[in-house]
């Protein structure tokens, strides 16, 4: 059978390979912001279940052409090679268009009665209230991908509950793990942690635990695709792993809410939460001691001077140089790369730049290695 899943645009290489990774099944298409793979039914539900990086799963019923539909010309939806019959069901149609070159809340409507339309030629019945089914169809360029939602909404995170502006969405923080290179193993710290996102996700992926662990209500588990107990035994067995893995912050509230939010996942156990300065981060941390560094730096302000945003940004990278390993990797999530970038210069080389979107926000990850010889030993 084969499935999509929507992923943040730009995610989509890094899905591939957790799709491979994850339930040993092999990407057949990239397209934009989504991914279409062949599994059974076994692996897709252990996908929507375990997925960290997928913002929805949909088992395919069809491809239509986006062109046809606009012009009213007569298609057809076979309701077939699915999970289960769905015939007789009560169904409601949500679309989403993720093309740039289609945003009406016309062509929405126009998707939705359209599609809405051929279910019930097939015999299902509308229900706006309270559907047995969500049937989404998603409008990438010229196509209309339609297919049966297995999953819901995978980037709420239910434990994100103490949260702030600059909060990070848990698909975005696993997205930035995966690209970052990090392994199960590794000595992690994030230094702004802010409410936790990072160091969770890492936890999550650490334990083999899945976010939706206390809350099972998932579409493809009311549909009764499987033995839903036999199902949950074999997916809820943690993994042996006990990661190493620090959240830390300047700030106590920030510290406080990340602490919190861990232990609404049941991963608070797996994380030492740390409020450090980050003019302290040598004297409270081991030299060369984390393999992995991975944060999230909002940006400049426009109420402060270039010149102060630099200086902070200095002694961040002059801090991190000291308790990273030689062949660790510092990773910054950021919304503007330049000032980073410059402020880096004396103490890493940039190995890797990547840009994502999450939502409409475009976004950057700078992974920088340590220089073989300082700045004062090319002085000497």
């Amino acid at each position: 059978m084969r499935f999509l899943g929507l992923i943040n645009r730009g995610f989509e290489d890094i899905a591939a390979i957790d799709v491979k990774e994850s339930i040993k099944c092999e990407v057949i298409e990239k397209l934009d912001s989504a991914i279409i793979f062949d599994a059974e039914s076994f692996e897709a539900c252990k996908y929507c279940y375990t997925s960290q990086i997928a913002i929805k799963i949909i088992n395919l019923i069809q491809i239509l052409k986006f062109k046809n539909l606009e012009e009213n010309t007569d298609q057809d939806l076979i309701v077939g090679n699915l999970f289960n019959d769905i015939k007789n069901k009560s169904f409601k149609v949500e679309s989403k268009i993720i093309s740039n070159k289609h945003d009406s809340d016309d062509i929405n409507y126009k998707i939705d009665s359209s599609i809405g339309k051929m279910l019930e030629n097939q015999g299902l019945k509308v229900d706006l209230e309270n559907p047995e089914i969500i049937i989404n169809a998603i409008l990438i360029e010229d196509n209309i991908y339609v297919g049966v939602d297995l999953s819901g909404d995978l980037s709420k995170r239910d434990y994100r509950i103490f949260n702030s502006p600059q909060s990070v969405k848990g698909t975005t923080a696993f997205g930035l793990l995966m690209i970052s290179g990090y392994k199960k193993d590794d000595v992690l710290l994030d230094p702004y942690c802010n409410s936790g996102t990072i160091a969770i996700e890492a936890a999550l992926h650490s334990r083999s635990l899945s976010h939706k662990f206390y809350n099972k209500n998932m579409p493809f588990v009311r549909m009764n695709i499987l033995n839903n107990e036999d199902f949950f035994k074999i997916m809820d067995k943690e993994s042996r792993i006990n990661p190493s893995i620090t959240a830390a912050d300047p700030l106590l509230k920030n510290t406080s809410a990340a602490k919190k939010n861990a232990k609404i996942a049941g991963v608070e156990k797996f994380i030492e939460f740390r409020r450090i300065d980050i003019d302290w981060m040598d004297l409270k941390n081991d030299k060369d001691h984390f393999d992995k560094m991975i944060t999230f730096i909002p940006g400049s302000s426009k109420h402060r001077e270039i010149k102060a945003i630099m200086k902070d940004y200095d002694r961040f990278f002059y801090q991190s140089e000291y308790i990273l390993k030689d062949s660790g990797v510092l990773s910054v999530l950021c919304l503007s790369k330049d000032l980073l970038i410059k402020a880096a210069s004396p103490y890493f080389s940039i190995i890797k730049e990547h840009e994502f979107y999450s939502g409409h926000q475009l976004m950057h990850i700078l992974m920088f290695k340590k220089l073989k010889l300082k700045k004062s030993e090319n002085q000497v």
